[in-house]
C-alpha cells in the first residue's frame, strides 16, 4: 500500500510490508540515483541474512554516537523487517515533523537501526559512496549530476551504458 507521506522517498517503507518480505529471502533497496558497477562483488555474498544491512556513511558521519548510513542503499529480510516495522507509524512521523520540519526518512531509519532489538550489519562504505567511480555502488547524488556532468563517475557510467556493459 502506498505510504503517501511528505516525499516519494518515504515509499521505500513499503518494502517492509508482508507482500514484499514474504516473497523474497532478501530485498536490496537502491535509490534511483545509485549506480551499481558491473565489476562490483555480489552484495548478497556480503550481508548478514538476519540483519538490516547498510553501508557505513562514506563521509564517516555519526548518529547518536554510532556510525550512520545513507538510506539510499540497504538490504533487508523478513526477520529484520518485522522487528523494524513496528516503529513505522505515520502519526509518530507527523509529530517528529512538527518538532523538526527538516526531519527525513534517513534519520528515521538510522534511529530505528539503533534500537537494541534490531540486528544491524554495517557494510563497507564502498557499497554507497557519493559520486565515486571507485565504489561498488555509486550514489550519483546532489547537484553534481546537473552542475558537473563531466564528473568522473558520471563519465564512467555513461561509457558503460553506451557500450552495453550494464548488468
Amino acid at each position: 500500500a502506498k505510504i503517501f507521506f511528505k516525499h516519494p522517498s518515504w515509499e521505500r517503507f513499503q518494502l517492509f510490508e508482508d507482500e514484499w518480505i514474504n516473497n523474497f529471502d532478501n530485498i536490496l533497496y537502491l535509490d534511483t540515483d545509485v549506480f551499481p558497477w558491473p565489476d562490483a562483488p555480489n552484495i548478497f555474498d556480503c550481508i548478514n541474512n538476519k540483519a538490516f544491512n547498510t553501508a557505513i556513511h562514506c563521509a564517516g558521519k555519526n548518529f547518536n554516537g554510532m556510525p550512520s548510513f545513507n538510506s539510499g542503499v540497504f538490504v533487508l529480510n523478513k526477520s529484520c523487517a518485522i522487528n523494524m516495522r513496528k516503529y513505522f507509524k505515520k502519526n509518530l512521523w507527523l509529530e517528529k515533523f512538527k518538532k523538526n520540519p527538516k526531519w527525513q526518512d534517513s534519520v528515521e531509519l538510522n534511529e530505528i537501526a539503533q534500537k537494541p532489538e534490531i540486528i544491524h550489519h554495517r557494510l563497507s562504505p564502498k557499497w554507497n559512496i557519493k559520486n565515486s567511480p571507485d565504489a561498488y555502488f555509486t550514489h550519483m547524488c546532489g547537484a553534481l549530476k546537473k552542475n558537473n556532468p563531466s564528473a568522473s563517475a558520471i563519465i564512467k557510467a555513461r561509457n558503460i551504458i553506451k557500450n552495453n556493459q550494464i548488468i
